[in-house]
């Protein structure tokens, strides 16, 4: 199972939604409560309903109700869905940049929560942290962790790295620039497309 870590974003959605639920949720605790009075249940029963309502609310919107077009063409979710799965290609300082080496992309990713993961032949990568830049380019920019396989090349070992890629117009291609640490210092450009 993935582990998926918080993203940032420069989007204001996540500073507007939050009140948006908490209205519903006010509006919803109010209604059990007239509810639970006409049928004569005991006052005390609705004391938490504001902030389970909330709670219930804020998950079904973070992991499901984010998605939903309409809030997209309305402008109240501007976040990009990149979940899925992804193919392409590194090219790498590593050789010199002579040749493009194969990679599979499983993104998983809610309205708070990503995880990148990529593989290919010699390694696997996962992301530790990351943002979505939502201006008038959508960036993702991430920080990983690559693990090597144990058939690579011996000078070949674990390392962190950032990746900077730019979300194409059509949302069908990511691509851009990474940078491996201080061990490693290798770069190159990762080219993803939706599988």
């Amino acid at each position: 199972m993935t582990m998926l870590h918080p993203y940032a974003t420069d989007s204001d959605e996540r500073k507007q939604i939050p009140l948006f639920i908490a209205g519903l949720a006010i509006i919803s605790a109010i209604g059990l409560s007239w509810i639970l009075q006409k049928i004569h249940w005991p006052g005390w029963i609705d004391a938490p309903a504001t902030a389970g309502f909330y709670g219930l609310y804020y998950e079904f919107f973070r992991r499901r109700l984010w998605r939903v077009r309409l809030f997209r063409k309305w402008g109240w979710v501007k976040l990009p869905m990149l979940f899925g799965k992804w193919r392409g290609f590194v090219v790498t300082s590593f050789d010199e940049q002579k040749g493009k080496h194969k990679i599979d992309a499983d993104i998983a990713q809610d309205w708070t929560h990503m995880s990148i993961r990529i593989r290919s032949d010699y390694s696997r990568s996962e992301s530790l942290v990351g943002s979505l830049f939502v201006g008038t380019e959508i960036i993702l920019d991430y920080e990983y962790r690559n693990e090597p396989h144990p058939q690579a090349v011996a000078t070949m070992h674990a390392h962190r790295g950032t990746a900077s890629l730019l979300l194409s117009a059509d949302g069908r291609t990511l691509e851009g620039d990474y940078y491996s640490g201080r061990d490693r210092q290798n770069y190159g450009l990762i080219h993803l497309e939706r599988a």
